[in-house]
């Protein structure tokens, strides 16, 4: 197979959507199964894997080093055909082909051919790529909206602002690339609830949309704001606790060498020196003690929750077992669903530990 590979993957989809159902999917398979596989191993900077494995119906799989998706039911809906794939967002998900990225619809058609060298997902209608070793914005149809221009972007669209960094300093544009609040940070966070944190002379704080100071620089170290409750977890030498959108202590100072994580579904995780994950309820209190050995927090009702020697499990927010701890790893549920790995195959569970796709790699 000669030329750029992502243009054979549209000639396979198209040729697949004519022919549909399952030899659609033997054909657009054969058409890459002679492919390299080649994954670089790049996630976003802000997180080392996925949030979630379901998004927009759809879920994320791997089938003989492949990627693509299946649905609901189960049913493999885009044959495995990427070296990576990531999750659905206002119906296009990001692809790699050979180490670019793209885009494609939730019919597995290309929407966005794979010709950048690294991109963002998609929120407000716009998602941040990479061109030329810049970064610019692009809307769903693949059309150029803010040029590539900046060193790096943090995330996407919040709030109507994305945070960008030029000649070293960071500040936000609207989504016509104006600047909104100019470049003059150390270091900025998206925005989250209303507000964006930025540093400034080694310090943390918060300002709004207009760019006006609302948490004065004083923290050594942050969280993001959860919404409900609009608590986020700040650090004063060694000492934790959470505050508020005014600044004003809510919980805390956490014992000595006691870490927090943000609030997820009105319950703030906490780990121990010891590396022990438990949960406070809003006033500060133990919800559930800190015995656990890793959590990624709540969602939907239920958090994972690893137990050494047996594995991770999800409990509720009583802190028992509603499906036993027996995965390698396990990402929060989505859509009633949780992509859980065992041993180095992946595949999906409900809320009753049942199977909806088998573990595969």
């Amino acid at each position: 197979m000669t030329g750029p590979r992502w243009v054979w993957l549209v000639i396979c989809v198209a040729f697949a959507c004519l022919c549909g159902g399952v030899v659609a999917g033997v054909l657009l398979f054969r058409g890459c199964e002679n492919l390299t596989a080649d994954d670089p191993g790049w996630w976003p900077p802000w997180t080392d894997e996925e949030p979630v494995g379901f998004s927009e119906g759809l879920g994320r799989v791997e089938v003989g080093g492949r990627r693509g998706y299946l649905d609901r039911q189960g049913k493999v809906v885009i044959v495995p055909c990427f070296d990576m794939a990531w999750h659905f967002s206002q119906g296009r998900a990001m692809v790699s082909v050979e180490g670019r990225r793209g885009y494609i619809d939730p019919n597995g058609r290309i929407a966005i051919p794979p010709i950048y060298e690294d991109g963002r997902h998609f929120a407000m209608g716009l998602a941040a790529v990479k061109s030329g070793g810049k970064w610019g914005f692009v809307d769903r149809a693949g059309k150029w909206v803010v040029r590539p221009t900046y060193e790096t972007v943090i995330e996407e669209y919040r709030d109507g602002l994305a945070c960008v960094r030029l000649n070293g300093s960071w500040g936000y544009i609207d989504r016509k690339g104006k600047w909104a609040i100019k470049p003059q940070y150390e270091g900025a966070w998206a925005f989250s609830n209303g507000l964006g944190a930025v540093r400034v002379e080694g310090k943390w704080g918060w300002i709004d949309t207009s760019g006006k100071e609302v948490v004065k620089p004083r923290f050594d170290q942050i969280r993001y704001f959860s919404k409900e409750p609009d608590f986020a977890p700040v650090r004063v030498g060694q000492q934790w606790l959470y505050i508020d959108k005014t600044g004003k202590t809510r919980i805390g100072p956490l014992a000595a060498g006691m870490e927090p994580a943000t609030f997820t579904e009105g319950l703030g995780m906490v780990i121990t020196p010891a590396g022990k994950h438990g949960f406070l309820d809003v006033a500060g209190r133990i919800a559930i003690p800190t015995r656990y050995d890793g959590s990624k927090g709540f969602s939907e009702g239920l958090a994972d929750a690893a137990i050494v020697g047996k594995g991770i499990g999800f409990i509720d927010k009583k802190g028992q077992f509603q499906v036993p701890p027996q995965f390698a790893e396990a990402l929060p549920f989505s859509e009633g669903l949780a992509k859980v790995k065992v041993g180095d195959e992946w595949g999906y569970i409900d809320k009753e530990g049942r199977w909806l796709w088998e573990p595969t790699k």
